[in-house]
C-alpha cells in the first residue's frame, strides 16, 4: 500500500498536457473577448470605407 501510494503521488503523466489544455482555453478566451470589442468598431470602418468608395466610384 505504501508502494502504491509513492507511485501515485509521483505519477505526473499527463500534467503537461492539463497544463497546455489550460493555457490554451486562456489565449482562445482573450482572443473571444478582443474580437467581441473591437468588432463593432472594425465593422463601422468597413462599412465607412465601403460608403466613400461607393460614393466616389459613382
Amino acid at each position: 500500500m505504501k508502494e502504491f501510494m509513492h507511485n501515485l503521488m509521483g505519477d505526473e503523466q499527463g500534467q503537461d498536457l492539463v497544463e497546455y489544455s489550460l493555457l490554451l482555453g486562456g489565449v482562445v478566451l482573450l482572443a473571444l473577448a478582443g474580437i467581441d470589442a473591437l468588432g463593432g468598431a472594425i465593422s463601422g470602418i468597413f462599412t465607412n470605407t465601403a460608403g466613400e468608395v461607393t460614393k466616389r466610384g459613382s
